[in-house]
């Protein structure tokens, strides 16, 4: 093992490892507590030809890594067991391409989704993906989980919002299928065997996205229903009769109690409750 990370830590230099023995829980465990094991060592590559280096020495010894994003997810996919490598995927964290004519980025998968979302708000224009965690998530873990999101039902998955991968294999091998084509035809289309692969099949270290303008109007509306069965038969209304509806959400007995007691309303009874948010022009939400 001591050769092995003599031959890891000056791939990413001094400051693009650490001693897992240090406690830092951030990549030991994930965000519901779980722990499977005391992993060797700690890496954070800043490139693509860093992490290329990395899987070819551990591929060269057969030696297991953990890919790692922000750990926000809930199945215990990116949890280290005992003597794994951890690679994340931090410190990839750069945006290298704005291309405003096509409508699409070119992102480093360290990207946190909301630093993402801050830089378009700048350049006015609206990636559309929205999860409670975006402020810790990283586009990596986005596109190794298919992420939906809230907005999922105008814009798709995170399938639906790609449009071209970089990868690195297991043997270092890369991938790279960027490009800004809306309309690609030609062959296999890699993407998406690797997006929703959980870090199984490979890193993904940069993806081309696929932006929007900023949607003309954005309106909300908070509704209530007698039952769960008049709220069901309403949000299906709502979709089949074309209405630019973005998101669908439910709101649970917890979250209403939450929402009562912040704003000391009385005698309000909790009902089956609906949080709608509707993209659109300005005349079609007002129709």
């Amino acid at each position: 093992m001591e050769l092995i990370l003599e031959k890891l830590i000056p791939v990413v230099g001094s400051k693009g490892w650490g001693n897992p023995k240090s406690k830092n829980s951030k990549y030991l465990n994930d965000i519901t507590n779980f722990k499977n094991g005391n992993p060797s060592i700690i890496l954070l590559p800043k490139s693509t030809e860093e992490i290329v280096k990395i899987m070819q020495i551990c591929n060269d010894y057969s030696w297991p890594i953990t890919i790692q994003g922000g750990m926000t997810g809930l199945v215990q996919g990116a949890v280290p067991f005992d003597n794994e490598v951890i690679l994340s995927l931090e410190r990839m964290n750069s945006i290298n391409n704005l291309d405003k004519v096509s409508l699409t980025a070119i992102v480093q998968s360290g990207v946190t989704l909301e630093n993402f979302q801050k830089f378009l708000d700048d350049e006015n224009l609206f990636f559309p993906l929205d999860l409670g965690s975006k402020g810790s998530c990283l586009i990596g873990g986005n596109l190794s989980t298919n992420a939906g999101g809230t907005r999922v039902i105008k814009y798709g998955m995170m399938r639906e919002l790609t449009l071209g991968l970089e990868v690195v294999l297991a043997d270092g091998t890369v991938i790279s299928n960027l490009n800004s084509l809306l309309k690609d035809n030609a062959g296999y289309d890699l993407k998406h065997l690797f997006i929703g692969s959980e870090g199984t099949l490979g890193v993904i270290t940069e993806v081309q996205l696929r932006l929007s303008p900023v949607p003309e109007s954005i309106m909300s509306a908070v509704c209530q229903f007698k039952d769960l069965e008049s709220a069901v038969l309403t949000s299906q209304e709502v979709i089949q009769y074309g209405i630019p509806i973005a998101r669908i959400e439910m709101l649970n007995k917890d979250q209403m109690d939450l929402v009562i007691n912040y704003s000391k309303l009385k005698d309000y009874e909790v009902l089956p409750t609906l949080f709608f948010e509707f993209h659109g022009s300005e005349e079609s939400n007002k129709e």
